[in-house]
C-alpha cells in the first residue's frame, strides 16, 4: 500500500472542501452586496443580516479547514507497527488512515476513511498491533497490516 498516494488523495479531499467553501462565500457575497436602492422592504435586511452571519461561519469553517490540511501535511510517512497518529490501517474491508476526518473515499476499490485522534473511535484503536480487532459501529475488523 502506498501510504504518500493516500495522503495525497486525502489532502485532495481536503482542498476541494476547502474551495467548496470559498466558492459558497463568494456566492453568498453577492447576497450581502445588495444596495440600498434595491431593497423593496425590511424582510430583505433581515436577509441580508442572515447570510451575512452564514458568510461568517463560512469563513471559520474555511479557517479550520485550511489549519487540519496544514496539520495533514505534517504528518509523517514514516512506517509504523501500532496504530498511532499517521498510521495507516488496513481491514479485511476498510483502508483507515489515523489524520484528519474524512467521509468514505473510494481508494483502488476499498473505502478509505481518515480518522482523527480527536474522535471517540480513535480511543479504542490506539496501540493496537496487526491481528487485534477494532469495532466500529456494530461491525468487527481484524488489523491485517499497519503502514
Amino acid at each position: 500500500m502506498n501510504k504518500g498516494e493516500v495522503k495525497r488523495l486525502i489532502e485532495e479531499y481536503q482542498l476541494k472542501y476547502i474551495t467548496h467553501l470559498e466558492n459558497s462565500i463568494q456566492e453568498k457575497r453577492v447576497t450581502v452586496d445588495i444596495d440600498e436602492s434595491e431593497v423593496l422592504d425590511p424582510e430583505d435586511y433581515s436577509r441580508q443580516t442572515e447570510t451575512g452571519n452564514l458568510v461568517l461561519r463560512l469563513k471559520q469553517q474555511v479557517s479550520v479547514a485550511k489549519e487540519t490540511l496544514k496539520l495533514l501535511q505534517e504528518i509523517s510517512l514514516e512506517s509504523k507497527n501500532k496504530v498511532v497518529m499517521g498510521s495507516l490501517v488496513q481491514t479485511e474491508e476498510l483502508i483507515l488512515y489515523i489524520s484528519i476526518p474524512t467521509k468514505t473515499i473510494d481508494y483502488k476499490g476499498k473505502d478509505l476513511i481518515g480518522i482523527s485522534i480527536h474522535a471517540p473511535i480513535y480511543r479504542t484503536m490506539i496501540n493496537k498491533s496487526v491481528g487485534d480487532t477494532i469495532i466500529l459501529g456494530d461491525k468487527k475488523y481484524s488489523i491485517l497490516n499497519i503502514w
